[in-house]
């Protein structure tokens, strides 16, 4: 089951996006600034950013395992808690957040991130444009018509 987080989910939110963000940046971000994205973070994050119009989700199957965001055509923030991954979750996530968006979709990936590219290519998106952000990060557009 999918559900916008509403007040009620805001804390599960922002500890699934916490854990998950902090696994899939390990190896690009100091300690030190991975340490930063607690929960409480988190929480503030997605509270300024659907105060901007991102509208939130959460997935509670089996329990709150999974988050994504869509604002228009964009997919944003799509975690799965790392013990969680691999059991249909994001796809079931990115599936729901395609039909919010409608098409074409898109959204941002780091490259280096080859599980989640390798995701997302696998169901569909093309890669569009790419975008330095450092030495050890780029970031890539991914569209799916």
């Amino acid at each position: 089951m999918i559900l916008n987080i509403s007040p009620s989910f805001l804390d599960e939110a922002a500890e699934i996006y916490s854990i998950s963000w902090r696994d899939s940046h390990k190896d690009v971000c100091s300690s030190a600034f991975l340490s930063e994205h607690t929960p409480s973070y988190m929480k503030r994050k997605i509270e300024r950013e659907i105060e901007s119009g991102w509208e939130y989700y959460i997935s509670l199957s089996p329990f709150p395992s999974g988050i994504v965001s869509v604002k228009g055509n964009e997919i944003s923030t799509l975690y799965v808690l790392p013990e969680m991954e691999r059991k249909g979750i994001g796809g079931e996530l990115l599936s729901f957040a395609e039909d919010k968006a409608g098409s074409p979709c898109y959204l941002w990936c780091r490259k280096e991130n080859t599980k989640a590219m390798t995701f997302y290519l696998n169901r569909g998106y093309i890669i569009e444009e790419e975008k330095i952000i450092s030495a050890a990060m780029t970031e890539v557009k991914l569209t799916k018509l």
